[in-house]
């Protein structure tokens, strides 16, 4: 999936009625124009995921982190990233469980910690409001207790999802999403909820969710946009720069 082809639509209090977009490719330093999570961490960096290692932003040049330059690295096709309370980097990976980044230093996380089936979807790393991290992966959703990893009870949640992803919000703890056929399930202070097409879930796959800091939500499918009005959903227009052929991702803007 490539997002927009690198798409930020930076959270603000006028989000509703005015973006601002970047775009950068490998002429500018990435290793893929495919980007599948964006995480800015407490110190302003900026990092990607991609299919060909992990990329770091510091507002003038990109740094890559791949087997060959960093050790302790044991995949380069990333998904997912969160940077957790104590400001330990945490990367998914599509078939070998979790990285972590601690002062500078990766150690893996896979099968041996508990994480029974190992691909991680982008966005799909969080914490509970005890600061746990949690992950949502093919299997469910898992916390981390002593550094391993249990699967947690979640109902029907993510109930063989096509995607999931936690969503963006200001300030909460992560709040999980999936959609399959039955409509967008969403995993929230331990309940499951889910919304179809009576509520106006549009019969398109979502890819992200995000909530700005006035509460309404948005969703990004391929080549689309959806802003919650009320009950509903409704569809907004594309921002500039963007085609029917990209993906969407959400960030908060610090």
């Amino acid at each position: 999936m490539a997002l927009c082809p690198l798409f930020f639509l930076l959270f603000a209090a006028i989000l509703q009625s005015q973006y601002r977009f970047d775009n950068w490719t490998t002429s500018d330093g990435l290793p893929q124009n495919s980007v599948l999570d964006i995480l800015q961490t407490h110190d302003s960096y900026l990092w990607f995921t991609t299919s060909d290692g992990l990329v770091r932003f510091d507002g003038v040049k990109f740094t890559v982190f791949n087997r060959d330059n960093s050790p302790g690295m044991t995949s380069t096709r990333l998904t997912a990233l969160y940077e957790d309370p104590n400001h330990d980097l945490w990367i998914g990976s599509e078939a070998d469980g979790l990285l972590k980044r601690h002062n500078g230093a990766f150690t893996d996380y896979g099968k041996e910690s508990g994480l029974s089936r190992l691909g991680i979807r982008s966005r799909s790393i969080g914490s509970d409001p005890s600061g746990a991290l949690m992950v949502l992966h093919v299997d469910g959703v898992a916390r981390q207790r002593n550094e391993r990893f249990e699967r947690i009870d979640t109902g029907a949640f993510p109930n063989n999802p096509l995607i999931g992803f936690p969503v963006v919000k200001w300030g909460d703890p992560v709040e999980f999403w999936s959609q399959n056929n039955n409509g967008l399930a969403a995993f929230i202070n331990g309940e499951t909820f889910v919304w179809g097409r009576r509520e106006g879930l549009p019969a398109v796959e979502i890819l992200a969710a995000g909530e700005d800091e006035r509460g309404t939500l948005w969703l990004g499918a391929v080549g689309k946009l959806f802003r919650r009005d009320g009950a509903y959903l409704r569809q907004a227009p594309l921002p500039s720069g963007c085609s029917s052929s990209h993906d969407f991702s959400f960030v908060k803007a610090r």
